[in-house]
């Protein structure tokens, strides 16, 4: 009879996004270097610890979902092509709950209309013809058909050389 023990099973890792500790926002120049703390004129923030780049150009208004997602890809900023509508978590980064009306952070993202919802990619579980959004004017995140209209806020995951 062997002794032999199978390895235990390797549990999956998930990494918690804790938006109740505001994150690092960088500013980004149009060259694609940070700029100082305050600094006016640039185009990206950048969330080092997450590995994620935000566009700050002011939000296209879209019809719905499918045509939110195909707006944020078809972003240019700082000539990269991989921009795409946030994931859920990923979008409540920028939600500053030190601020109400609006609850982000108008310095580093200004003419971020705050009357509308943001779509993020994130669909509701339990039935897929709702999606995930985030409504700045308040930092409140809820969910709402996919037909309906929202404000795109592009994203890009950035390699740690970026």
């Amino acid at each position: 009879m062997s002794t032999k023990t199978k390895p235990a099973a390797k549990k999956p890792t998930t990494t918690l996004i804790d938006v109740r500790q505001a994150p690092q926002m960088i500013r980004i120049g149009a060259d694609g270097k940070p700029l100082a703390e305050g600094a006016t004129g640039h185009v990206a923030v950048l969330l080092p610890q997450y590995g994620l780049m935000f566009d700050i150009a002011t939000p296209v208004l879209a019809e719905s979902w499918a045509k939110a997602k195909a707006a944020a890809k078809k972003v240019r900023t700082l000539g990269f092509k991989n921009w795409v509508l946030p994931e859920r978590q990923e979008l409540l980064l920028i939600v500053d709950l030190s601020k109400r009306l609006p609850a982000i952070d108008t310095a580093l993202f200004p003419n971020t209309p705050t009357h509308d919802w943001y779509w993020t990619a994130t669909e509701l579980a339990s039935d897929s013809s709702f999606a995930w959004g985030v409504l700045f004017y308040l930092g409140y995140v809820y969910y709402s058909p996919r037909n309906g209209a929202g404000f795109v806020r592009a994203v890009r995951r950035v390699p740690a050389s970026q």
